[in-house]
């Protein structure tokens, strides 16, 4: 019996996971991303799926890191990123990719500082993140992203620990003092949450603690929208936050 619904289960989580690859595939807007640098457009997932390219950014997330040139294969795709930047996304061959970061200028010959091999899909969004191990090393995650429609009363939100030193981390809001993530574990990624619109302050804690790592400021989650927050940095820790909206009239996007 609790064979039959084990598999039952994992048949039921697997069904759930083809159907939202398959719509993130078929969705027919573009996206705009905005960050503290500005915001970028990206064209509809559908129109990368029948070009047989996925849409792939970088979150540079090395504090101590220097600018990075970011290769798949041996072509650059990203080129002299700097901490905390987030890149536009570009459009790459849907196939097994080798990401290969490099001290920026450092040219295709130069020793990678870390690199990281991943099959990507056509029309799915994917998040490079080069950051640091727990011994201070280079290292890179490639991360999928969800850019499906969130709700249209909620937001959607995932927080990613890039940061050795933080160790497990709460995410709060502030002055209501609610937790909206828990137990957040170093090179963890805490899956996409559907949450309440809110506006204000978040703050980071010690995991069961009060003490506050970092705030970040200025949150506003609409409904509809998806939100990714990255916690980065050495001794320090800093928020990287980034806003994804589906469905924007890329004529008033300045990319950056």
């Amino acid at each position: 019996m609790f064979s039959n619904l084990r598999s039952s289960t994992i048949l039921i989580l697997g069904l759930a996971t083809l159907i939202g690859c398959s719509r993130e595939a078929q969705q027919n807007q573009p996206v705009r991303t905005t960050t503290e640098q500005g915001s970028s457009a990206a064209p509809p997932a559908r129109q990368s799926a029948e070009r047989d390219k996925a849409l792939v950014r970088v979150v540079h997330a090395m504090p101590t890191g220097p600018k990075v040139d970011v290769f798949a294969d041996e072509t650059l795709a990203f080129s002299n990123v700097s901490y905390k930047a987030v890149t536009p996304y570009n459009e790459l061959s849907d196939d097994r990719l080798t990401f290969r970061v490099r001290a920026a200028g450092g040219g295709v010959t130069t020793k990678p500082l870390a690199e990281n091999s991943e099959m990507l899909m056509g029309g799915h969004h994917y998040t490079v993140v080069p950051m640091e191990d727990d011994a201070g090393k280079p290292t890179v995650r490639v991360l999928a992203d969800d850019l499906t429609p969130a709700p249209h009363d909620q937001a959607r939100v995932r927080v990613i620990n890039a940061s050795a030193d933080a160790g497990e981390v709460d995410v709060v809001a502030k002055g209501r003092n609610k937790t909206i993530f828990g137990g957040v574990n170093f090179t963890s990624e805490a899956g996409y949450k559907d949450v309440e619109p809110m506006k204000g302050a978040l703050e980071v804690r010690r995991e069961g603690k009060r003490e506050v790592l970092t705030t970040i400021p200025n949150q506003n989650w609409e409904p509809g929208k998806t939100y990714t927050i990255i916690l980065a940095g050495r001794g320090k820790l800093e928020a990287i936050a980034i806003e994804d909206q589906i469905g924007i009239n890329t004529a008033s996007v300045q990319r950056f």
